[in-house]
């Protein structure tokens, strides 16, 4: 089940989005049972990991892009097919070997599960630096949803 503050912060980006005539709900259709069984197949085999919390949320809206900000969704067919899961997940065997699973970017980081220490991670994009820790999900994914909103600002 998604969290009720990230559902709320869906909501405020969903009344922004639709002053443009973009309902995010519909834009980003929720991911049905064959997307998320050939993920868990994908994150089992790759990394040995079940990541549930991502499961859920995709199941709810199935990626997000917006202000800059980009979850990665597990549909390679809509028009934002580049943000996808596997696309950011297969560019380097280093993430491999890091056992660290990307699932978002934005304007100044990307946003990382580590798959040994089951933490949130924040880097800037040139790598070099650890900008902050998150112990769960829900809480770097609502930092993620505040700074899209420009409710607050990296660290």
């Amino acid at each position: 089940m998604v969290n009720e503050a990230i559902k709320q912060l869906l909501e405020k980006i969903n009344e922004e989005s639709k002053k443009y005539g973009i309902d995010i709900f519909n834009e980003n259709k929720k991911a049905g049972n064959a997307e998320v069984a050939i993920f868990n197949k994908w994150a089992l085999e790759k990394y040995n990991i079940e990541f549930p919390e991502y499961v859920e949320f995709v199941k709810y809206i199935n990626g997000l892009h917006y202000n800059g900000a980009h979850v990665f969704s597990l549909n390679s067919s809509s028009e934002y097919s580049i943000y996808n899961f596997y696309n950011f997940n297969s560019v380097t065997d280093k993430r491999k070997r890091q056992k660290c699973l990307l699932f978002a970017s934005d304007d100044l980081s990307w946003y990382w599960l580590n798959t040994s220490d089951k933490k949130y991670y924040v880097y800037h994009h040139n790598g070099k630096k650890l900008d902050y820790r998150y112990e769960t999900f829900e809480e770097i994914m609502v930092k993620i949803l505040k700074i899209a909103l420009r409710i607050e600002k990296h660290h």
